[in-house]
């Protein structure tokens, strides 16, 4: 009956320490959760229009100036003289 009781203690610790030898299970990577908003307009009477965005004059003729800009002297939108230089050509054409 010793025996018995020995081998039971025996077989337990083999088992515990072999149970400690095994390969650990690396740590599972958590999903970071994600707050989504849905964009919503004002209140329940907005409106949603479609247009294109055009001047208030346009002019219906162009032309073409043979020669290569070489510089600009004012930007878009910017106000402008009488005789005040927009922009030079390239001389050589």
């Amino acid at each position: 009956m010793i025996t018995r009781v020995w081998s039971l203690w025996l077989a337990t610790l083999a088992t515990v320490l072999l149970a400690g030898c095994g390969a650990s299970e690396k740590p599972v990577e958590s999903i970071r959760p994600v707050k989504l908003e849905q964009v919503r307009v004002g209140g329940a009477s907005a409106s949603v229009f479609a247009g294109e965005v055009r001047p208030r004059h346009e002019a219906d003729l162009s032309f073409r100036i043979p020669g290569k800009l070489i510089a600009r002297e004012v930007d878009v939108g910017a106000r402008v003289r009488k005789g005040q230089v927009l922009a030079r050509l390239d001389p050589t054409d």
